[in-house]
């Protein structure tokens, strides 16, 4: 009998492993005085006040990464998870807007098995290409796709800005939910414990 698989898990990157809208209300306000209203702390964070090309020099500016900190729970999960599974980046950013994150990611030294990027275009091929098992978003709205298209499980991350509340033990209907980084390191363990450490 052949061995399982190892698990390959997508993660993706502003705001579920890094809380760029955090980095972005500091980078507007320490360098442009621009204070976010709180109706503002959602992505794209100050795109409308500041337009798009600003916004779009801003999410690559290593100033906005001097301001960047994992979303609460992240990196401990990421480490642990990486010993036991694959893991890959899978961000909406343009392949120009994903270096800065590399570099993020080697200076934080979290390694990872890759980063895939879509610019800004649907998660569904970059999750067939790398065979994910599951992925990990913060944003329904540009994922749901994966349910219906794709293999991969969908698991999302509840935080302020999306208004998602976390998946009751009785909910199997769409994704899984997780109030944060360790419900869902519990779940993954829950779930895919044949699927962990297999080589």
């Amino acid at each position: 009998m052949s061995e399982p698989a190892r698990l390959r898990i997508g993660i993706d990157f502003d705001g579920t492993l890094a809380d760029s809208i955090g980095a972005a209300a500091r980078y507007l306000r320490d360098l442009e005085g621009i204070e976010l209203e709180p109706e503002e702390m959602r992505w794209p964070p100050g795109r409308e006040r500041i337009g798009a090309k600003r916004f779009a020099a801003m999410i690559k500016d290593p100033r906005f990464f001097q301001r960047l900190e994992f979303v609460p729970g992240a990196e401990a999960t990421m480490r642990t998870l990486g010993r036991d599974a694959d893991l890959y980046i899978v961000t909406a950013r343009t392949p120009e807007q994903a270096e800065p994150v590399e570099r993020w990611l080697q200076h934080h030294e979290l390694e990872v098995n890759g980063v895939a990027t879509t610019s800004y275009e649907s998660k569904v091929a970059a999750c067939r290409k790398l065979q994910l098992d599951l992925h990990l978003d913060d944003m329904l709205a540009h994922t749901a796709d994966l349910m219906h298209e794709t293999e991969t499980v969908l698991a999302l991350l509840a935080a302020p800005w999306n208004d998602l509340r976390p998946s009751g033990p009785a909910e199997n209907n769409g994704p899984r939910i997780h109030a944060d980084w360790h419900a869902f390191h519990d779940w993954v363990h829950r779930t895919f414990e044949h699927r962990l450490r297999a080589n």
